[in-house]
C-alpha cells in the first residue's frame, strides 16, 4: 500500500482534520507524574497516575484534586472497607472505568470502587486476585477483569463472584476462531464492553487486538501485528488502541467479514525528540485553546491509557510527557493518515507521481461522501488483487533465496555458527539498571537465565525501548533493591548450578521482606521456577555437622603435617629455614 503526504490547506487537511490539545498535565499545583489511564462523562474528568499511586478527579472551573491514595504505595487490598478514598494506600493504580456515580480502579492485584456520588468518595474493594490484573470494565451483568499473569478474562458479579469468560490459565500463540475457553490468551491487558455485551480486548503477549463474541463462545483476532499495545477505547465507528514504543495511536474500523480489520495512525508522529516537552492547563473539556495542533503533527512520548468522549473526542494519556490530551474531530474520515493508492497507480505513475497524486486526491476531496466511500472500496479491491500477485512473487524469492542458501551450504557457510557467535556476544552484554535508587550491573544471560519468563521476555533485546529509564540512561524498576538483590544473586547461582555441582540454594529473605519478595517473584514470572528450585533443594543430600567437622579437622591436619615435612627437609639442607626466620 502506497501513502501519500497531505495535501496541505488547499486538500486533505480539510477533510482530515483531526486538532489535539493539552487539557491537564504537571503544573506546580498538580504534581502528576505519569498518567496512565484516564476516564470522563463528559465534564468530570479522572486519571491515575501510577507512579505516585493515586487518581485525580478535575471538574470545570475547579482547581484538580485527588479523590482517591496517599501517594504512598499501598500494601494491597487489605484495607478497610469503606473508608475515604484519600485515606487509602492505593497500589500502582493503572485502569479505570466509570459506572453512573461509581468510579472502578484497577490496582496490581485488586479492583476497588469509589462511590462519587458522596462527599468524602468513599472506597471499597470488590475483587482481588493472587494474579496481576491487566485492566477492568463496566459490563452488564458485572465487571470484566483482565487477569494478567493468569492469562484469562473473568467476569465478576455484583457478589464478587468470579466466572472464567476466556483463556485456559496458559500463554499460548494466537488462534483466531478458536472457542474461548479452549483459546490461549498471552497476558491479557485492557478491556472494552461493545453494546452487544461483545467483549474486545488487547491480547498484549500475542501483540493482537482480540474479540471475544459472547453469543458463539468464539475469539476472534481482528489484528495481529500491533506493537507493544497498551490502552483501549471504543468510539467513533471503531476502536482506537495506543502504541507506546511507537509515541502513536492507532484507530481501527471493521473491514469485510472474515479480514482482520482497517487501521492507520490517528494522533501521533511515530517518533519523539529529546525536546517535547509536555505542557497543559487544566480548563475544562469544553473550553477553548489556542494550543491546538494537528494530531499527525503532535509528538507523543508514551501513549497509554485512552478513553473516547462523545460528542468532544478521544483522551490520551501520554505517560512520558505527564500530559493527557484531548483529539478532536476525528471523524468517520479522519481515521486514516493518509489516502491510499493502488500500487497500480503508483507503478504507472512514477516519473510525475506527486503531480498525478495531487490532481486524484484534489477530485477526491471534492466527491460527496458515499462516492468517496465507493472509491476507496474499489481501490482496496484491486489492492487485494495485487497483494495476491506480490504474494506469489514473494514465495518465488523465497524459493530462490532457499536455493542460495543451499549452496552456501554446501560451500561451507556454517550459518549456526554465526548465529552462536552473535548470540554470544549478546549473552555477554552487561546491563546497567537502577532498582530503587539503587544501581545494579548483570549480564544479559543472567537475567534471562529462565527463557519464557516475564524478566527474560523483558531484558531479551525486543522489548527493552518499552522499559522506562532514568537521566543516566540505565533501565528504572521501581521495585524495593534489597529484594531485587535477592532475586538476582539466585540467579548469578543457577547459571552456575553445572559448575558447583549441586542445586542453586534459594536466598535466605528477611522475615519482614518475604511477601514483597515474593511479590516480585511473581511479577516477573518466576514463581513456578523458584518451587522447582525449592524442591530440588530439599531433595539434595545434606551434609551433617559431625561430618563437616570432621572433614574440617582431617584438612588442618594434612597441612600442619606437609608443613613440618617442608621445614625437616629445608633444616637438613643447611639450617636456612631457621637462619631466615631469625632475619626477619
Amino acid at each position: 500500500m502506497a501513502f501519500l503526504p497531505d495535501l496541505g490547506p488547499e486538500g486533505l487537511s480539510e477533510r482530515f482534520c483531526a486538532q489535539m490539545r493539552p487539557v491537564f498535565g504537571r503544573a506546580p499545583e498538580v504534581p502528576i507524574s505519569a498518567p496512565r489511564a484516564v476516564c470522563s462523562d463528559g465534564d468530570a474528568l479522572f486519571v491515575a497516575d501510577m507512579a505516585e499511586h493515586n487518581v485525580w478527579r478535575c471538574l470545570p472551573n475547579q482547581a484538580p484534586h485527588i479523590v482517591a491514595g496517599t501517594g504512598q504505595r499501598g500494601p494491597g487490598p487489605d484495607e478497610p472497607q469503606g473508608a475515604p478514598g484519600t485515606d487509602v494506600a492505593l497500589e500502582y493504580p493503572h485502569d479505570l472505568a466509570l459506572a453512573p456515580g461509581v468510579l472502578y480502579i484497577c490496582e496490581l492485584y485488586a479492583v476497588r470502587a469509589l462511590d462519587i456520588t458522596s462527599e468524602p468518595p468513599m472506597l471499597r474493594t470488590v475483587f482481588q486476585s493472587e494474579y496481576g490484573l491487566g485492566g477492568v470494565a463496566v459490563a452488564r451483568e458485572g465487571l470484566v477483569v483482565a487477569l494478567h499473569s493468569r492469562h484469562m478474562l473473568a467476569l465478576v458479579d455484583n457478589e464478587g463472584r468470579e466466572q472464567i469468560l476466556a483463556g485456559t490459565g496458559h500463554p499460548g500463540p494466537l488462534l483466531s476462531d478458536a472457542p474461548a475457553l479452549q483459546g490461549n490468551l498471552h497476558n491479557p491487558t485492557k478491556v472494552a464492553v461493545l453494546p452487544s455485551q461483545d467483549i474486545l480486548f488487547i491480547d498484549a503477549g500475542n501483540r493482537a487486538l482480540r474479540l471475544l463474541q459472547r453469543a458463539s463462545g468464539t475469539l476472534v483476532t481482528l489484528s495481529g501485528a500491533i506493537d507493544a499495545p497498551d490502552g483501549l477505547a471504543l468510539g467513533g465507528g471503531g476502536c482506537f488502541v495506543a502504541e507506546g514504543r511507537n509515541c502513536q495511536v492507532l484507530q481501527f474500523r471493521p473491514s469485510s467479514p472474515g479480514r482482520e480489520w482497517n487501521w492507520g495512525t490517528c494522533a501521533g508522529t511515530g517518533f519523539c525528540d529529546a525536546s517535547c516537552v509536555g505542557d497543559s492547563v487544566w480548563q475544562g473539556l469544553g473550553e477553548s485553546m489556542q494550543r491546538r495542533r494537528p494530531a499527525l503533527e503532535t509528538q507523543l512520548r508514551r501513549p497509554q491509557g485512552l478513553c473516547w468522549v462523545p460528542g468532544r473526542g478521544l483522551l490520551i494519556c501520554d505517560a512520558g510527557l505527564g500530559v493527557v490530551y484531548l483529539a478532536e474531530g476525528l471523524d468517520a474520515w479522519a481515521w486514516h493518515r493518509d489516502v491510499a493508492l493502488p500500487r497500480a497507480l503508483v507503478l504507472s505513475g512514477r516519473a510525475k507521481l506527486s503531480d498525478q497524486a495531487e490532481e486524484v486526491l484534489k477530485l477526491l476531496v471534492e466527491l460527496p461522501d458515499e462516492e468517496f466511500r465507493l472509491v476507496l472500496s474499489w481501490w482496496h479491491e484491486v489492492d487485494w488483487a495485487l497483494e495476491e500477485e506480490r504474494r506469489g512473487l514473494k514465495e518465488e524469492l523465497e524459493q530462490r533465496q532457499q536455493r542460495i542458501q543451499e549452496e552456501k551450504n554446501g560451500l561451507g557457510y556454517d550459518q549456526e555458527r554465526v548465529d552462536i557467535i552473535l548470540r554470544r556476544e549478546l549473552d555477554d552484554e552487561v546491563l546497567a539498571l537502577n532498582v530503587g535508587g539503587e544501581f545494579f550491573f548483570a549480564k544479559r544471560s543472567t537475567l534471562c537465565t529462565y527463557e519464557g519468563s516475564y524478566l527474560a521476555n523483558l531484558f531479551s533485546g525486543r522489548w527493552e525501548s518499552s522499559i522506562e529509564r532514568d537521566s543516566y540512561g540505565r533501565f528504572f524498576l521501581d521495585f524495593d533493591p534489597s529484594c531485587f538483590r535477592q532475586l538476582l544473586n539466585f540467579l548469578r547461582s543457577k547459571r552456575l548450578e553445572s559448575q558447583r555441582g549441586g542445586p542453586a540454594r534459594l536466598p535466605k529473605v528477611p522475615e519482614e521482606k518475604v511477601d514483597q519478595f515474593w511479590n516480585l517473584v511473581e511479577y516477573f514470572g518466576l514463581t513456578e521456577q523458584f518451587q522447582e528450585a525449592e524442591e530440588a533443594q530439599s531433595s539434595a543430600p545434606k551434609v551433617s555437622e559431625s561430618t563437616a567437622s570432621l572433614f574440617s579437622s582431617n584438612l588442618l591436619q594434612s597441612a600442619l603435617g606437609a608443613l613440618r615435612q617442608a621445614r625437616d627437609r629445608r633444616r637438613e639442607e643447611g639450617g636456612q629455614w631457621s637462619a631466615g626466620r631469625k632475619k626477619t
